[in-house]
């Protein structure tokens, strides 16, 4: 699997100086949840389908716990997408506020599972270095360390649901639990690269000592 940051490329947005508006980059990262559905209720048929699914490596790591800047969000199927560009957009904000660079890759906690019946809870975090005081709806928080089940999708947001099918089969096939809200991590910037080469880690924390 693509280790972490390091090999990442991602480069934290210099906050005080943009290369990239944080509006720009909140509507790209918010392409990737106008296609959240699939993710969530992925056919069936896809599962089965062996030939054509890329190929992951999964890795059980542990991972430590991390400072984050922080905004909450109750949101459906429906507008999932707005809510997203949204938020990102108010956590940005007050980071350009108060003059915060972001100390890592942003990422998206999901809280709840999301489909046609029901909405749920979606976390927009950005790791920092120094805690941000209140700022409407941005705080700061420790977001849980722990053992995690992951690995990288590499390619265009939309077709990350078989990476999520490819973890919750090794989790079952391997005995462990999902013990935790799921993560993705963007790794690189949409401004940057093209679809093909965008990197998103998922995580599913689980009930499992490291190997």
């Amino acid at each position: 699997m693509c280790s972490a940051l390091a090999q990442s490329g991602w480069k934290p947005p210099q906050i005080g100086t943009p290369r990239v508006h944080p509006v720009a980059r909140r509507d790209r990262l918010a392409e990737r949840l106008a296609t959240h559905e699939r993710m969530l209720s992925y056919p069936e048929d896809l599962i089965e389908e062996k030939e054509g699914i890329m190929p992951y490596d999964i890795e059980v790591m542990t991972s430590e716990p991390q400072l984050v800047a922080a905004t909450r969000v109750h949101t459906n199927l429906g507008r999932i997408g707005e809510d997203i560009g949204t938020g990102f957009g108010t956590l940005f904000g007050a980071l350009g506020r108060l003059q915060i660079r972001p100390a890592g890759a942003p990422l998206i906690v999901y809280h709840d599972v999301i489909d046609e019946e029901t909405g749920g809870d979606i976390e927009l975090c950005v790791p920092v270095a120094s805690t941000v005081g209140e700022d409407s709806d941005v705080y700061s928080r420790q977001l849980e360390g722990g053992t995690m089940a992951s690995t990288v999708h590499r390619g265009p947001y939309p077709e990350i649901g078989r990476a999520y099918h490819t973890l919750t089969q090794w989790i079952s096939d391997h005995g462990h639990e999902i013990a935790g809200p799921t993560r993705e991590t963007y790794l690189n910037d949409p401004q940057e690269v093209p679809a093909a080469e965008l990197l998103t880690r998922v995580d599913f924390p689980i009930n499992a000592e490291v190997e």
